[in-house]
Protein backbone atom coordinates (compact mmCIF):
# COMPACT_ATOMS: atom_id res chain seq x y z
CA UNK A 1 0.00 0.00 0.00
CA UNK A 2 2.84 2.42 0.89
CA UNK A 3 4.44 1.54 -2.45
CA UNK A 4 1.24 2.38 -4.37
CA UNK A 5 0.87 5.70 -2.50
CA UNK A 6 4.52 6.52 -3.31
CA UNK A 7 3.96 5.87 -7.03
CA UNK A 8 0.81 8.01 -7.06
CA UNK A 9 2.66 10.77 -5.18
CA UNK A 10 5.58 10.69 -7.66
CA UNK A 11 3.09 10.76 -10.56
CA UNK A 12 1.30 13.81 -9.14
CA UNK A 13 4.58 15.65 -8.61
CA UNK A 14 5.89 14.63 -12.05
CA UNK A 15 2.91 15.92 -14.07
CA UNK A 16 3.28 19.58 -13.06
CA UNK A 17 7.05 19.31 -13.55
CA UNK A 18 6.54 18.17 -17.16
CA UNK A 19 4.07 20.98 -17.77
CA UNK A 20 6.43 23.59 -16.33
CA UNK A 21 9.27 22.33 -18.54
CA UNK A 22 7.04 22.68 -21.61
CA UNK A 23 5.97 26.17 -20.52
CA UNK A 24 9.60 27.13 -19.87
CA UNK A 25 10.60 25.95 -23.34
CA UNK A 26 7.86 27.95 -25.07
CA UNK A 27 8.53 30.94 -22.79
CA UNK A 28 12.12 30.97 -24.08
CA UNK A 29 10.98 31.24 -27.69
CA UNK A 30 12.05 32.72 -29.94
CA UNK A 31 15.59 31.46 -29.69
CA UNK A 32 18.13 33.51 -31.67
CA UNK A 33 21.53 31.92 -32.28
CA UNK A 34 24.56 33.33 -34.03
CA UNK A 35 26.42 30.66 -35.98
CA UNK A 36 29.72 32.02 -34.67
CA UNK A 37 28.60 30.99 -31.15
CA UNK A 38 29.91 27.47 -31.69
CA UNK A 39 28.52 26.04 -28.44
CA UNK A 40 24.96 27.36 -28.85
CA UNK A 41 24.91 26.59 -32.56
CA UNK A 42 26.31 23.09 -31.94
CA UNK A 43 23.62 22.43 -29.33
CA UNK A 44 20.96 23.67 -31.75
CA UNK A 45 22.20 21.39 -34.54
CA UNK A 46 22.31 18.37 -32.19
CA UNK A 47 18.61 18.87 -31.40
CA UNK A 48 17.92 18.12 -35.09
CA UNK A 49 15.08 20.64 -35.14
CA UNK A 50 15.25 20.97 -38.95
CA UNK A 51 13.32 17.72 -39.42
CA UNK A 52 10.24 19.11 -37.66
CA UNK A 53 9.94 22.06 -40.06
CA UNK A 54 9.02 21.94 -43.76
CA UNK A 55 10.56 24.30 -46.32
CA UNK A 56 8.02 27.05 -46.97
CA UNK A 57 9.42 28.14 -50.33
CA UNK A 58 9.78 24.68 -51.86
CA UNK A 59 8.32 25.44 -55.29
CA UNK A 60 7.33 21.78 -55.79
CA UNK A 61 4.67 22.12 -53.07
CA UNK A 62 2.94 25.21 -54.51
CA UNK A 63 1.40 26.56 -57.67
CA UNK A 64 3.27 29.47 -59.25
CA UNK A 65 0.68 31.92 -57.89
CA UNK A 66 1.02 30.52 -54.34
CA UNK A 67 4.81 30.56 -54.62
CA UNK A 68 4.81 34.20 -55.79
CA UNK A 69 2.58 35.12 -52.83
CA UNK A 70 4.92 33.35 -50.39
CA UNK A 71 7.96 35.12 -51.84
CA UNK A 72 6.15 38.45 -51.55
CA UNK A 73 5.25 37.82 -47.90
CA UNK A 74 8.83 36.69 -47.17
CA UNK A 75 10.17 39.89 -48.74
CA UNK A 76 7.82 41.99 -46.57
CA UNK A 77 9.08 40.14 -43.49
CA UNK A 78 12.72 40.91 -44.36
CA UNK A 79 11.89 44.58 -44.99
CA UNK A 80 10.25 44.72 -41.56
CA UNK A 81 13.54 43.54 -40.03
CA UNK A 82 15.38 46.41 -41.74
CA UNK A 83 12.80 48.95 -40.53
CA UNK A 84 13.01 47.52 -37.00
CA UNK A 85 16.80 47.86 -37.03
CA UNK A 86 16.55 51.44 -38.26
CA UNK A 87 13.99 52.33 -35.55
CA UNK A 88 16.50 51.12 -32.96
CA UNK A 89 19.30 53.16 -34.55
CA UNK A 90 21.32 50.02 -35.24
CA UNK A 91 24.55 50.69 -37.11
CA UNK A 92 26.93 48.02 -38.37
CA UNK A 93 30.04 50.22 -37.96
CA UNK A 94 31.74 48.84 -41.05
CA UNK A 95 32.40 50.59 -44.38
CA UNK A 96 30.54 48.05 -46.53
CA UNK A 97 27.38 49.38 -48.16
CA UNK A 98 25.66 45.97 -47.94
CA UNK A 99 25.80 43.45 -45.10
CA UNK A 100 25.29 39.84 -46.12
CA UNK A 101 23.61 37.55 -43.56
CA UNK A 102 22.72 33.86 -43.92
CA UNK A 103 19.45 33.09 -42.12
CA UNK A 104 17.69 29.95 -41.02
CA UNK A 105 14.34 30.91 -39.53
CA UNK A 106 11.95 28.33 -38.08
CA UNK A 107 8.28 29.31 -37.71
CA UNK A 108 5.32 27.76 -35.93
CA UNK A 109 2.09 27.10 -37.89
CA UNK A 110 0.90 30.68 -37.36
CA UNK A 111 4.08 32.39 -38.55
CA UNK A 112 5.64 33.12 -35.15
CA UNK A 113 9.40 32.67 -34.99
CA UNK A 114 10.52 29.69 -32.91
CA UNK A 115 14.22 29.72 -33.85
CA UNK A 116 16.31 32.24 -35.76
CA UNK A 117 19.88 31.29 -36.59
CA UNK A 118 22.14 33.60 -38.53
CA UNK A 119 25.69 34.01 -39.72
CA UNK A 120 27.05 37.39 -40.77
CA UNK A 121 29.04 36.77 -43.95
CA UNK A 122 30.40 40.31 -44.34
CA UNK A 123 33.85 40.45 -42.74
CA UNK A 124 34.72 43.06 -40.14
CA UNK A 125 31.45 43.12 -38.18
CA UNK A 126 32.56 43.17 -34.53
CA UNK A 127 31.41 40.58 -31.98
CA UNK A 128 29.66 43.42 -30.10
CA UNK A 129 27.67 44.35 -33.22
CA UNK A 130 26.81 40.69 -33.81
CA UNK A 131 25.51 40.46 -30.24
CA UNK A 132 23.51 43.67 -30.66
CA UNK A 133 22.08 42.35 -33.94
CA UNK A 134 21.13 39.12 -32.14
CA UNK A 135 19.27 41.08 -29.42
CA UNK A 136 17.43 43.11 -32.05
CA UNK A 137 16.43 39.94 -33.92
CA UNK A 138 15.11 38.40 -30.71
CA UNK A 139 13.07 41.52 -29.90
CA UNK A 140 11.80 41.66 -33.49
CA UNK A 141 10.92 37.95 -33.48
CA UNK A 142 8.86 38.33 -30.32
CA UNK A 143 6.75 41.08 -31.91
CA UNK A 144 6.47 40.18 -35.58
CA UNK A 145 5.03 37.22 -37.45
CA UNK A 146 5.53 36.07 -41.01
CA UNK A 147 2.09 36.46 -42.58
CA UNK A 148 1.84 32.80 -43.61
CA UNK A 149 -0.38 30.27 -41.85
CA UNK A 150 0.19 26.58 -42.59
CA UNK A 151 -0.94 23.22 -41.19
CA UNK A 152 2.61 22.42 -40.10
CA UNK A 153 5.67 24.20 -38.79
CA UNK A 154 7.90 25.59 -41.51
CA UNK A 155 11.30 27.13 -42.13
CA UNK A 156 12.92 29.51 -44.54
CA UNK A 157 16.65 29.57 -45.15
CA UNK A 158 18.64 31.91 -47.34
CA UNK A 159 20.93 34.90 -47.56
CA UNK A 160 19.66 38.41 -46.88
CA UNK A 161 21.31 41.67 -47.83
CA UNK A 162 20.93 44.59 -45.43
CA UNK A 163 21.77 48.07 -46.66
CA UNK A 164 24.35 49.85 -44.52
CA UNK A 165 23.90 53.61 -44.65
CA UNK A 166 26.23 54.57 -41.84
CA UNK A 167 27.30 58.14 -42.56
CA UNK A 168 28.77 58.57 -39.06
CA UNK A 169 31.18 55.71 -39.76
CA UNK A 170 32.12 57.18 -43.13
CA UNK A 171 32.90 60.59 -41.57
CA UNK A 172 35.18 59.14 -38.86
CA UNK A 173 36.91 56.51 -41.02
CA UNK A 174 37.56 58.32 -44.33
CA UNK A 175 41.12 57.04 -44.76
CA UNK A 176 40.00 53.44 -44.24
CA UNK A 177 37.01 53.97 -46.54
CA UNK A 178 39.21 54.93 -49.49
CA UNK A 179 40.84 51.50 -49.31
CA UNK A 180 37.52 49.71 -49.53
CA UNK A 181 37.07 47.73 -52.80
CA UNK A 182 33.65 49.32 -53.52
CA UNK A 183 35.20 52.76 -53.26
CA UNK A 184 38.11 51.75 -55.49
CA UNK A 185 35.68 50.58 -58.17
CA UNK A 186 33.83 53.88 -57.97
CA UNK A 187 37.13 55.78 -58.27
CA UNK A 188 38.17 53.69 -61.28
CA UNK A 189 34.89 54.37 -63.05
CA UNK A 190 35.33 58.15 -62.57
CA UNK A 191 38.74 58.25 -64.33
Amino acid sequence: MKFLISIIWIGIIGIPACKSQTNEASANLPVVIAANDSIAYGNFKRKNIKKAYGNILDSQNHTQKEYDSLVSKWTVFLKKISVFMKERNFKWDVPDSVIKVRNQIYFDKDGKVDYYTFKILTPGVSPQKQEEFSRILREFSKQTKLNIIKNTKYKQCGTSLFLNKNKDYEKTHKSRRTNHPDTLEIKKSKH
